[in-house]
């Protein structure tokens, strides 16, 4: 039972980690200035990689505080650690996952599945943007 408040935990870390991601990828294409006529798919591709590449300090900071501040409980060895142990693992390792899915697999996603919306060939082969 103590294993699953854990993962509840790290479950509500992983999904604010992810919607905040996710709203700076795509907040960063909204400005006026990211999808004019002029853009191309690999400047797209650029918007999406330095909009992700802002968020990284922000989520290593939270995510290594969560971790360290684990630490300390899953060294313990007192009265009631075996339970706070089976709460503070999942979070460790859960805390590690998300953090490398959110800046690693997140922007890879949100730019496969945001081109085709954005972006098409006509007959001729060349690029149209749609606004």
């Amino acid at each position: 039972m103590a294993v699953w408040v854990g993962m509840i935990a790290m479950a509500g870390l992983a999904a604010e980690l992810g919607l905040l991601m996710l709203h700076y990828l795509d907040d960063a294409l909204q400005k006026p200035e990211a999808l004019d006529s002029k853009n191309r798919l690999d400047e797209f591709h650029e918007k999406v990689a330095q909009s992700a590449a802002q968020r990284i300090r922000p989520m290593l900071m939270t995510s290594l505080t969560l971790l360290i501040s684990l630490i300390p409980i899953l060294i313990s060895d007192g009265t009631g650690a075996d339970v706070m142990k089976r709460i503070a693992a999942p979070m460790v390792g859960g805390t590690a996952s998300a953090l490398i899915a959110v800046l690693l697999v997140f922007p890879a996603i949100f730019a496969l599945w945001k081109a085709p919306r954005l972006f098409s060939t006509d007959d001729k082969g060349k690029l149209k943007i749609h606004q």
